[in-house]
């Protein structure tokens, strides 16, 4: 298991390889790493910086906004054998040897948290052979202890008077060896042993997927039937959808509506599973209404009106960004709409700025019956041939 939360905490099992994504943020402004930068991972100890667990660089061999740290499966291999979750702090430097940066690290959030899971396959018989012997070393050292306080096995005491004979020294023998290990059930030790175990192997439940089959739509539609689909690492004691219990067996669900109740704007449906030892996870998929960006080419001085914004490419998104090719003939110009709220689109071709000019604002129905304002923006010049644009 291996993810990275919105908060920048890492999860990731124990012993497991993972790549780490570092975005080029610096001082919470978007930037770019250099060629011959240094990018450092250093994980420590909670509270004790000096204590370092993991510590890993990657050197950038090209200009990028964003590298990955790749964590081998040695590195995250922390310590001993653990039955519970750890936490760890670490945090990233940009060239820490040289003019340091912290990209990622303690801030007024608190501390960046690298948080290890049980890894089941560290239940082994090496391993259950190191517990098993230490444990068992200190329950028979308890029984013994217990044994001499009981008295049931002194030797036979010596003659009173003054100078009694002293009794024999205890022996553990086969005779008495029963005796001592009813004596160490009965101290509920082995239960211990086996307890230890179970903890070994326990890796809390966690949702590694949860879909729809409906995702984005366009605005104005409207959405009857959703059916959604998850994976679990293990068989949950109990799940909910959305707020309704779901039978442990389940992986999907199946939600349908009037069509007076159709969904018609944004919705999130959340998960929540748990496990045997009552740990939980939860996960989220949403269906989103969005209008579309359009383009491709249109007759010059043609009339623009919404037949002709519908016939061109769309692609349904949330912001004006986009970067497309567009095959102007002689007489064509390349054509871009996009709704008013986006605000004002940069243009690239070929590495140039500009090259296009705004010649429409107005009320474009879409194919759903959806209005808004929308901005149409043209080439200023026509027979651009095959162009790719870059819109940001």
């Amino acid at each position: 298991m291996f993810k990275v939360n919105e908060d920048k905490s890492i999860h990731v099992t124990r012993g497991d390889y993972c790549e780490i994504p570092v975005p080029a943020v610096i001082n919470g402004v978007a930037s770019k790493f250099k060629n011959g930068d240094i990018v450092r991972l250093k994980a420590t100890k909670k509270k004790d910086c000096n204590a370092v667990v993991i510590q890993r660089e990657c050197l950038v061999e090209a200009e990028t906004d964003e590298i990955t740290i790749p964590l081998t499966g040695d590195d995250t291999r922390i310590g001993p054998v653990i039955s519970k979750p750890t936490d760890y702090w670490y945090e990233v430097e940009l060239n820490p040897d040289n003019n340091p940066q912290t990209l990622i690290g303690y801030d007024e959030d608190g501390a960046k948290i690298l948080r290890l899971f049980p890894e089941g396959a560290d239940v082994n018989a090496e391993d259950i052979e190191v517990v098993g012997k230490k444990t068992l070393q200190d329950l028979v050292n308890d029984a013994l202890e217990q044994a001499k306080e009981s008295g049931e096995f002194d030797g036979p005491q010596g003659p009173a008077g003054p100078k009694g004979e002293k009794g024999d020294d205890y022996e553990l023998t086969d005779a008495n060896m029963q005796e001592i290990t009813e004596l160490v059930l009965a101290t509920g030790t082995l239960q211990q042993i086996q307890q230890d175990l179970a903890d070994l192997k326990y890796v809390p439940i966690d949702i590694t997927s949860l879909t729809n089959n409906v995702g984005t739509v366009e605005m104005g539609a409207s959405v009857k039937e959703v059916t959604f689909n998850w994976k679990l690492n293990k068989e949950p004691t109990g799940q909910t959808f959305d707020g309704e219990d779901v039978d442990v067996l389940s992986r999907e669900a199946f939600v349908s509506y009037h069509p007076l109740l159709a969904i018609k704007e944004n919705k999130t449906f959340t998960l929540i599973v748990t496990d045997e030892r009552g740990a939980t996870d939860s996960a989220n998929t949403a269906i989103s209404f969005l209008n579309g960006v359009y383009y491709g080419v249109l007759e010059s001085g043609a009339e623009v009106d919404s037949a002709a914004i519908l016939a061109l490419t769309r692609k349904l998104q949330g912001s004006r960004g986009i970067t497309f090719t567009a095959n102007a003939g002689a007489t064509q110009q390349i054509i871009y709409a996009i709704p008013t709220r986006y605000g004002t689109p940069n243009f690239n071709v070929g590495g140039f700025d500009g090259g296009f000019a705004k010649a429409k604002t107005f009320d474009f129905t879409n194919a759903s019956g959806y209005t808004e304002s929308y901005d149409v923006w043209l080439s200023e010049n026509v027979g651009l041939g095959s162009t790719t644009v870059k819109v940001s």
